[in-house]
């Protein structure tokens, strides 16, 4: 049995968003691996999800609980969570633990039955909270978990050079990008999309310049008036943009979605032609981060418009599979949505990168090759 335990966000219906991680389930499920699969809520929620792979079949538990709304105490309650758990679950392979809190109590848990953790680092920061005392202890806390953890799998390149910094290893240091499993057949042919429709994912109002966005929208709707702007994730987006709308006059130009099934996103970005991951430096974690979005965009063959604050930009750069934008957010994404709506032939060479760079980059592959490298079998 292999443990996988995270933090996640849930949808109205209690169902989690996938998040950093979240390859891990169908990954194990195709190599026929038996796994459960821990969520524990990211906003508050009064309960935590599991997910179980037995016999074949994956079974889906939401099971209620009074976390406190206090940030300590609800960190003792999902040690308690866990605890009780894992003196349930036997033949245990080794636990993969997603964030420093969970990372220190599968360490402790893991002297029990003697077993490797493997510490999967979702984001970094260097100042990850505004109070002093508790960034101090988040980066004690990680400090334990990278020296504790047999091995530190990064999801930057960019928290990948700091592990190096910080005197880790490059035998247990390892990059593994947000990416999903590749699939071909996922790729639709050029004719069959939408060849002017943008598509932004995301689950926090600030994360994203909407204001770059919508007026770049703004000025190209006259010469071409089929633009049109889907965003999708959690939260209520139309009260809170609608002001920003009417002032662009773009109501009829952009659609809001509340989060989707993964899959169904995926349906939703495939028949979509451009990405946007057009990141502000609102959250101090965005430079480290690798953008689970943008991997997602290029797994179905979309090219990606992506600010250079977050890591994931440097490949789409290489490899010419869209824009990465450094300033003037607002004129460049402008000038780049022109050229490719207006040029067939380079949007079609882009969509072709978009594509070559996600297999590049399919984490099926990846994961076999870094558990071959860690010398674990699964």
């Amino acid at each position: 049995m292999i443990i996988i335990v995270s933090h996640a966000s849930f949808k109205e219906d209690r169902s989690p968003i996938m998040g950093t991680g979240a390859f891990f389930s169908p990954y194990f499920k195709r190599k026929k691996r038996k796994y459960i699969y821990i969520r524990f809520p990211l906003h508050g929620e009064k309960y935590y999800h599991v997910e179980v792979l037995l016999n074949k079949s994956i079974k889906q538990l939401i099971i209620p609980y009074n976390f406190s709304d206090t940030l300590f105490l609800r960190s003792i309650q999902e040690f308690i969570v866990l605890r009780y758990l894992f003196n349930k679950i036997i033949n245990t392979r080794f636990i993969i633990s997603i964030d420093p809190l969970n990372t220190l109590y599968s360490l402790i848990l893991s002297k029990i039955k003697n077993i490797k953790v493997i510490f999967y680092t979702a984001d970094y920061a260097k100042k990850r909270f505004s109070n002093f005392i508790l960034n101090m202890i988040y980066h004690l806390i990680d400090f334990i978990s990278i020296n504790g953890a047999s091995f530190v799998w990064n999801v930057s390149t960019r928290i990948t050079a700091v592990r190096k910094k910080q005197g880790l290893s490059m035998k247990k240091n390892f990059f593994i990008p947000n990416s999903p499993l590749f699939d071909e057949n996922r790729i639709l042919d050029y004719e069959n999309i939408d060849k002017y429709s943008l598509i932004a994912v995301t689950t926090m109002s600030n994360s994203i310049d909407f204001n770059s966005l919508f007026s770049s929208i703004s000025f190209i709707k006259n010469k071409f008036p089929k633009v049109h702007l889907s965003v999708i994730g959690r939260g209520n987006w139309e009260r809170m943009f609608e002001e920003s709308l009417q002032k662009f006059k773009i109501e009829d130009n952009v659609s809001f979605y509340g989060a989707m099934e993964y899959y169904d996103l995926l349906d939703k970005i495939k028949r979509s032609s451009i990405g946007i991951a057009l990141y502000t430096n609102d959250n101090s974690w965005t430079y480290y981060c690798d953008s689970m979005k943008a991997r997602d965009y290029l797994a179905c063959g979309l090219p990606v418009v992506i600010s250079s604050i977050s890591s994931t930009s440097d490949d789409i750069e290489e490899y010419n599979a869209g824009l990465k934008i450094s300033d003037h957010f607002e004129k460049n994404l402008t000038d780049y949505l022109i050229y490719m709506f207006s040029n067939e032939i380079e949007y079609k060479k882009q969509r072709q990168n978009s594509i070559n760079l996600a297999k590049k980059f399919d984490i099926e592959q990846i994961l076999d090759r870094t558990f071959k490298k860690c010398k674990i079998k699964i």
